[in-house]
């Protein structure tokens, strides 16, 4: 069994709740940004969760177009607004049981739809799981 040391790599220190002692984890905490706006997600956020959450109109969020294969992003709709995920210029989303068109977004509208995407290190993005319904433009 092996055991937990301070220092060990991919650990961090999280608490339990209250009244209970932190201890040190594998367990990641997930990264929520709320998005108002348009913008570029920085390939450093891989793993993270983007939502829409206060918005007022469409948002767009574009992946990275450094991407290594690997790196994911999790998208909820969490205000009724289009929240389009696009794979930018030089890439495309494999979606809806075939590859998009290059540079075609996807976008939902409805609370709590959902969509994970992973990056195929060809600037191409697989959809992992969608829950709701994904329109491609």
């Amino acid at each position: 069994m092996a055991t937990e040391r301070p220092g060990v790599a991919g650990q961090g220190w999280v608490s339990s709740g209250a009244g209970k002692a932190p201890r040190w984890s594998h367990r990641r905490h997930l990264d929520m940004t709320h998005h108002t706006e348009s913008v570029t997600i920085d390939r450093k956020t891989s793993g993270s969760l983007h939502t829409n959450l206060g918005a007022t109109g469409a948002v767009t969020l574009t992946l990275p177009q450094d991407a290594l294969a690997g790196d994911h992003f999790e998208f909820v709709v969490m205000a009724a607004q289009q929240l389009r995920v696009d794979p930018g210029a030089a890439g495309a989303l494999y979606i809806g049981a075939a590859k998009q068109a290059d540079d075609a977004y996807a976008w939902a509208d409805a609370i709590n739809e959902s969509l994970k995407m992973v990056c195929d290190g060809n600037n191409d993005w697989v959809a992992m799981y969608l829950t709701g319904t994904w329109t491609v433009v």
